[in-house]
């Protein structure tokens, strides 16, 4: 009876410890719940990550540099830009380096670029500009007023100098300079003689040109009309001889010797002027046409060395129609 009453004394006991069992249980799970709650809270309260921001103060990436031959080219323009208004000792300086930084840029174009045998041929070309704006870095060796107006050696300088000297020429030379820069299109001295030295033909025909030293150093002249203008003395042509063709009607020229060594000539006209000797050109026995029209001739017979001739003008000269030095008379024209 004792021991049944104490398993009864347990089994409310037992009860009891399983409800208490329950209900930690219960609270662990509200306590879990509860903290996944907390937790998700947390997360979702949290900000969010912030992305990157670019580095706006990084260099842009290097530009791809130009290859050797378009920067030599490039090189080049600028030389070519400031040689046009260049005009002191440290303008061609300047000029000098450019053509010669572009010679060194176009040696590094190597012999696989398809512009290689292009940069051969202007390495040639800009060594020759080098060489030219370093001679003008020099001080000119200046020619005296004396030997310009006595025109004893103006066939030894270039047209660069003559326009280089301009202050100290005589009027009449600094006006054919003048009239020689318009036909170059430029006033710079430079450009005007490089473009000038290579004309063939020149019409200067009508500009009141009196002087024609300017004109001696243009040695690859073929054809040169100056006509209707205030020439007289011809001393500076004499160097001219490659010339074909020149026409000095209606001058002052008396004198025309100087034209002697100009055997190449063909066309030669001399009209209006005031001419009584004609020995001087029986030297020029290339001469197809010759006008002496309207001058001072009495004695045609020097002329009767050219063979050539197809016409020879002599009207209103003093030869008589009888005195025609050529055969068949048929070819002078009176």
């Amino acid at each position: 009876m004792h021991i049944l009453r104490q398993r009864m004394a347990i089994v409310p006991l037992a009860i009891a410890l399983g409800i208490s069992a329950i209900a930690c249980d219960r609270n662990e799970s509200v306590a879990r719940s509860g903290n996944a709650t907390a937790n998700a809270a947390t997360i979702a309260s949290a900000p969010a990550a912030i992305a990157p921001v670019p580095d706006t103060n990084a260099l842009p990436p290097a530009a791809p540099q130009p290859k050797p031959f378009q920067a030599a080219i490039d090189t080049a323009s600028g030389a070519f830009s400031i040689g046009q208004s260049a005009t002191s000792s440290e303008d061609w300086h300047l000029v000098a380096s450019r053509w010669q930084s572009a010679i060194h840029q176009l040696q590094t174009v190597p012999q696989s670029s398809p512009n290689y045998a292009r940069a051969q041929i202007k390495i040639s070309e800009y060594q020759r500009n080098f060489r030219v704006a370093q001679k003008n870095t020099k001080p000119l060796q200046m020619v005296s007023t004396s030997q310009i107006q006595s025109l004893q050696s103006p066939y030894l300088v270039s047209f660069f100098q003559w326009c280089s000297q301009q202050d100290s020429l005589p009027s009449s030379a600094k006006h054919t300079v003048r009239v020689l820069l318009k036909e170059a299109g430029t006033q710079n001295c430079y450009w005007a003689d490089k473009k000038l030295e290579h004309r063939t033909s020149l019409n200067l025909s009508s500009k009141q040109i009196s002087h024609l030293g300017p004109v001696s150093s243009l040695r690859n002249l073929q054809s040169l009309l100056l006509n209707d203008n205030q020439i007289a003395d011809l001393r500076p042509l004499s160097p001219l001889t490659n010339l074909t063709w020149l026409e000095l009607g209606h001058n002052r020229i008396v004198d025309i010797r100087p034209l002697s060594p100009l055997t190449n000539l063909s066309w030669l006209d001399l009209q209006a002027n005031r001419i009584s000797d004609v020995r001087p050109l029986s030297s020029l026995v290339h001469l197809t046409w010759l006008d002496l029209n309207n001058n001072r001739i009495a004695d045609a017979r020097p002329l009767s060395f050219l063979y050539r001739l197809t016409s020879l003008g002599l009207a209103n000269n003093s030869v008589g129609r009888s005195r025609c030095p050529l055969t068949p008379t048929s070819l002078c024209k009176f």
